[in-house]
């Protein structure tokens, strides 16, 4: 992943998405082609670079 204030703003923009389709994190994951846990992660900025590296 990027720089800290590049996955803050990657976590904002989905935040955003989320907000403004009004679908729940099952479903934006599923068109994401994301697990939910996953897309939830992202959304609050949780990431884990371990496997990148």
């Amino acid at each position: 992943m990027g720089s800290g204030a590049e996955n803050e703003a990657f976590a904002a923009r989905l935040k955003e998405l989320k907000e403004r389709s009004g679908l729940s994190y099952g479903q934006l994951a599923k068109r994401l082609h994301l697990s939910t846990s996953t897309l939830h992660r992202y959304c609050n900025g949780d990431w884990c670079e371990c496997s990148l590296q």
